[in-house]
C-alpha cells in the first residue's frame, strides 16, 4: 500500500508551481494594462511638475516596465507552467515507484530556481522602489492646483498631462490600483521561490543521505571481503 501513496511535499510543490503561474499573470496583466493606458509609457521612476492644466509627467524609462513583465511572463508564467506539469508527472509516478522524487534533476532544478528567485526577486524590487519614487515625488508636488496629489487620486481625480517624445499626453486612470494588484503579486511570487528553494535543498540533503546510506553496507562488504 506504501507504494500507492502520492507524494506529498511533491504534490505540494506542484501546487505552488501553479499558484505563480497565476500570480505572475496577475502581475503581467496588471503592469501591462497600465502601460497600455498611458500610450505605453512607463510611470515608474517618473517625474512630474506642476502646470495649470495638471501634472506635467516625465516618464520612466519603457526598458524597466518591460523588464517587469517580460520576467513575470517567461519566468513565473511559461517557466513555472512547465515545472508544474513536470512535477504532476512525477506525482503519479510516485504512485507506482517509491520515492521517485529523488529521481528528479535535483542540482539543475536547485541552480535554476536559484536563478529564476533571483530575477524574481530583482523584479519585485524594481517594481517597489519604482512605484515608490513616484509616490514620494507626488507628495513634493502635493499642492499642484490646490489639489492633495496622492497615489491613488492621481490619473482618477487629478489629471495626469505626459511630455514625451515632444508631445503631450493626456490620461486618467486607476493606475494606481493596477500597480498595487501587480506588486503584491510579485511579491507573493517571489516568496513561493523561495519555498521552492528550500524545498530542493531539503531534497538534495535527503537524497545524499539516502546515496550514504546505500553505499554504506557495499563499502562495508568490500571490506570484509578483503579482511
Amino acid at each position: 500500500m506504501a507504494c500507492l501513496q502520492v507524494d506529498r511535499i511533491l504534490f505540494v510543490q506542484t501546487l505552488l508551481y501553479f499558484v505563480i503561474v497565476i500570480t505572475g499573470l496577475a502581475t503581467s496583466i496588471s503592469s501591462g494594462l497600465t502601460r497600455n493606458e498611458y500610450g505605453g509609457l512607463c510611470i515608474l521612476y517618473g517625474n512630474a511638475s506642476c502646470s495649470d492644466s495638471g501634472l506635467v509627467v516625465m516618464g520612466g524609462r519603457a526598458s524597466i516596465c518591460t523588464f517587469i513583465t517580460a520576467i513575470n511572463l517567461l519566468v513565473c508564467v511559461f517557466y513555472a507552467f512547465i515545472c508544474g506539469c513536470y512535477h504532476a508527472y512525477y506525482v503519479h509516478r510516485s504512485k507506482i515507484i517509491v520515492r521517485s522524487i529523488y529521481k528528479l534533476w535535483l542540482k539543475t532544478l536547485l541552480l535554476s530556481t536559484t536563478l529564476v528567485t533571483l530575477l524574481v526577486l530583482v523584479s519585485a524590487g524594481t517594481l517597489t522602489v519604482g512605484l515608490s519614487m513616484w509616490c514620494s515625488m507626488l507628495q513634493e508636488v502635493s499642492q499642484c492646483q490646490s489639489l492633495n496629489a496622492t497615489c491613488g487620486s492621481v490619473g482618477g481625480s487629478i489629471s495626469l498631462i505626459w511630455k514625451e517624445r515632444g508631445h503631450s499626453y493626456h490620461y486618467s486612470s486607476t493606475y494606481y490600483d493596477q500597480y498595487y494588484v501587480a506588486l503584491t503579486s510579485c511579491w507573493v511570487s517571489v516568496a513561493v521561490w523561495f519555498v521552492h528553494l528550500a524545498l530542493y535543498v531539503r531534497h538534495l540533503v535527503h537524497q545524499c543521505q539516502m546515496d550514504r546510506s546505500y553505499q554504506e553496507p557495499f563499502t562495508n562488504d568490500l571490506f570484509d571481503s578483503f579482511t
